[in-house]
């Protein structure tokens, strides 16, 4: 099974579990969509990012998923959806920011193509923050008695909640040093390289030590 099915049929699991009580959807995509996002050597499919592969893998999977359920849950899950999916993308840029940080301030530096790979994503999420919010929300409703336009509204809003993460991650990507080895040799200065995978080992290990503390916001934050 291809990484993009899996996501797909984990979100269609979550979404058409009958058993989940008030925010376990929301909680499940939300980590689901953070491990996503943190992958190393995730490849974009079809013309589109990775971020954006996995954003409609969720989706699909979710309102799949949801036709399991009773017309009056399946509004509320894919809301939870959405929220998972925004939430999950937060702290993956979240996570992205401290990786760098951490490196920058012991004198590392992260592969060019880790970096490069990581502004791409960030800026696909920026996409979605500008462009596409509102039609994932419709294509969250598409299944939903006249809940299209209310999860259109609620997309938008969920997005906007995690656009300082996302811009604060990508400020601190655009500044990160990416001098490649003949740089260094020229220089005389070799600031330690870390191998290609590592950046998004160490947001991996982030996510998975910090849990809900690395997410953009604090729960308490209004």
């Amino acid at each position: 099974m291809s990484e993009h099915e899996s996501t797909k049929t984990s979100a269609e699991h979550i979404a058409g579990d009958a058993q989940s009580k008030a925010g376990d959807v929301r909680q499940r995509i939300s980590e689901l969509v953070a491990g996503a996002a943190a992958t190393p050597g995730r490849i974009a499919e079809g013309g589109i990012s990775a971020v954006q592969r996995v954003a409609q893998d969720v989706l699909e999977g979710a309102s799949a998923g949801a036709q399991r359920l009773s017309e009056e849950r399946r509004g509320s899950v894919m809301a939870e959806t959405l929220e998972g999916l925004g939430e999950g993308l937060g702290k993956a840029a979240h996570a992205t920011q401290l990786a760098l940080e951490e490196a920058r301030s012991r004198g590392e530096h992260f592969a060019k193509d880790d970096v490069k790979a990581a502004i791409d994503d960030l800026r696909a999420i920026e996409d979605l923050l500008r462009d596409s919010a509102s039609r994932l929300g419709s294509a969250a409703g598409k299944n939903v008695a006249g809940g299209g336009e209310d999860l259109a509204r609620h997309a938008t809003s969920v997005f906007e909640a995690i656009r300082p993460a996302v811009e604060g991650a990508l400020r601190e990507a655009m500044r990160h040093p990416v001098a490649t080895a003949a740089d260094a040799a020229a220089t005389g200065v070799d600031a330690a390289r870390l191998g290609v995978g590592a950046l998004f080992d160490a947001a991996g290990g982030l996510l998975s030590s910090a849990g809900d503390a690395i997410a953009g916001k604090k729960r308490d934050e209004k």
